[in-house]
């Protein structure tokens, strides 16, 4: 297996036979992890996380805290006295935001430092026990304000990883955890998509595969659960599919609501040099469950060089767009960049030839809610980023009730906007009139600028068809009854553009799916 940037909880215990690794310990990997934001009515999780216990055995004795701002600072100190030889550990330690915290808003500093014994040693590890990791501490943002809502609106993270990706340099947050960090967030799903060259390994060893496919039934078995336990939250389970684009290349295919698991270990390393996956993008559709979504999983998203050459990968080209039976592509994945601009360029011209594609976001995320720790060189180095963060970027279903099999239907119908925060959405009236409607607040910034454009399919280009700026400081906005050609064959879509933002980006966007018209 070839080390390449890779956004998760940095696996510390592969290396290469016979080479040195100085990330390696004979300790589990310990780390502390929080929500980048909270809701103003939300209590603060921290998550305390051990994998490999089962391989390195310790005991988690106590838990200093320390919640920081500019001005105060807070003490706590929580006791386990627990053993733990789990192959993953996990414990939620709880912040109530009550008397003296209750009107502690804006960007918090959290420092945490585990007490252990491993090997017989007391020992200690703040933050993280990598060995060259930052050890800064959590910043989370509590706001004062909800995350914005329209419409019974329904907020989640398209692409996540959970535990059950987990192999020689990645593993992610339980799925329970995962849930009770999203929720403070304020979202109200996510979907866990799980490599599919992971899904179907041996419990404890990621080189060998299960026929019996344990993981894989584990996996759909605890999706289930947390959903029949709790009725404001759920997830919505599926693969990330690794199969041969147009070039025969490597890409990633989202299957959302997938039952049946498609294999798919192409790009795994699992095998040196065997990067051909077991399916194309045509058959996997064609296999896929009929309830189930195919989605583009970021389709222009670079793949680096090494991972091109070793792994056989690279992204999405125009002719796999064409597929019959792919929904949508993910372009929104946790940042903005080149891929989410040539994604949204690629969207648009395939719209315009007359394809109802529909657009997603999500954030990649393997846990890294409040920051992400990435092999850098190999076996020697960590890097870190507050970028690809566990539910900053979404997609927000304009839907009720909150149900699995709604967000399904509505996912797929294109009934959904992206956002890195604030919302808009627009409708048409029955006498042919559009509606626009916007959302935001101080954390995502206020109104700067307001886009609406046409598409005449068949024709080249998008244009502006309504634009509106603003100078003072607004957050909502309601126009109704624009008025629309009455002839041809043509969308309507929208931008909005946020600025001065004080949460984790100062500046945000939102788009929304297209509304088609005599089409």
């Amino acid at each position: 297996m070839i080390f390449l940037p890779v956004i998760c909880y940095a696996e510390i215990h592969y290396r290469f036979k016979y080479f040195f690794s100085f990330l390696l310990k004979n300790e589990p990997e310990i780390l502390f992890d929080a929500p980048h934001r909270i809701e103003p009515n939300s209590n603060l999780p921290i998550l305390l996380f051990v994998k490999d216990a089962h391989l390195f055995p310790i005991e988690v004795i106590s838990v200093d805290l320390k919640l920081e701002n500019d001005v105060q600072h807070f003490y706590y100190k929580f006791y386990f006295n627990t053993w733990v030889d789990n192959q993953f550990w996990d414990e939620i330690i709880t912040i109530n935001f009550s008397d003296k915290l209750s009107k502690l808003f804006g960007w918090l500093k959290i420092t945490a430092t585990l007490y252990y014994s491993c090997n017989g040693k007391l020992l200690t590890c703040k933050i993280d026990n990598y060995k060259v990791s930052s050890k800064k501490p959590l910043n989370v943002f509590r706001s004062k304000y909800f995350l914005p809502r329209l419409l019974n609106s329904k907020s989640g993270d398209l692409h996540t990883h959970s535990n059950f990706t987990n192999d020689q340099v990645e593993f992610g947050a339980t799925l329970k955890s995962a849930a009770i960090l999203s929720k403070s967030i304020g979202l109200d799903f996510f979907c866990a998509t799980d490599h599919s060259y992971d899904l179907d390994d041996e419990q404890f060893n990621y080189l060998k595969n299960d026929h019996n496919l344990f993981k894989w039934k584990s996996f759909l078995k605890e999706v289930k659960f947390i959903n029949s336990s709790s009725n404001n939250f759920k997830i919505i389970y599926g693969e990330e599919l690794s199969c041969r684009n147009s070039d025969r290349n490597n890409v990633h295919l989202l299957l959302l609501n997938q039952s049946q698991l498609l294999i798919g270990e192409g790009d795994s390393a699992e095998k040196w040099f065997r990067t051909n996956s077991k399916h194309n993008i045509t058959d996997a559709i064609n296999l896929k469950n009929k309830n189930a979504i195919a989605i583009a999983a970021h389709p222009k998203e670079r793949a680096p060089f090494l991972q091109k050459i070793l792994l056989g990968r690279n992204n999405w080209k125009k002719k796999d767009f064409a597929i019959n039976g792919l929904t949508g592509f993910q372009i929104l994945n946790g940042i903005i960049n080149n891929g989410f601009e040539n994604g949204k360029k690629d969207w648009i011209e395939e719209l315009l030839i007359g394809r109802k594609v529909f657009i997603y976001g999500g954030t990649d995320a393997h846990g890294n809610f409040n920051r992400y720790r990435q092999l850098n060189i190999p076996f020697f180095s960590i890097e870190e980023s507050n970028k690809q963060l566990f539910g900053s970027m979404r997609t927000v279903i304009i839907s009720s009730p909150l149900k699995v099999n709604n967000l399904i239907t509505n996912l797929k119908s294109g009934n959904c906007v992206v956002t890195t925060g604030p919302l808009i959405i627009i409708s048409k009236s029955s006498n042919n009139k559009l509606n626009i409607k916007i959302n935001s607040n101080p954390e995502f910034g206020k109104i700067d600028n307001i886009k609406l454009f046409l598409g005449n399919i068949g024709s080249k280009k998008e244009l502006l068809y309504f634009q509106q700026t603003f100078k003072l400081n607004k957050f909502n906005f309601d126009k109704t009854k624009i008025n629309l050609p009455n002839s041809g064959k043509y969308y309507i879509r929208g931008e909005l553009n946020t600025t001065s933002g004080i949460g984790l980006l100062s500046e945000n966007i939102c788009l929304t799916n297209p509304i088609w018209f005599n089409y």
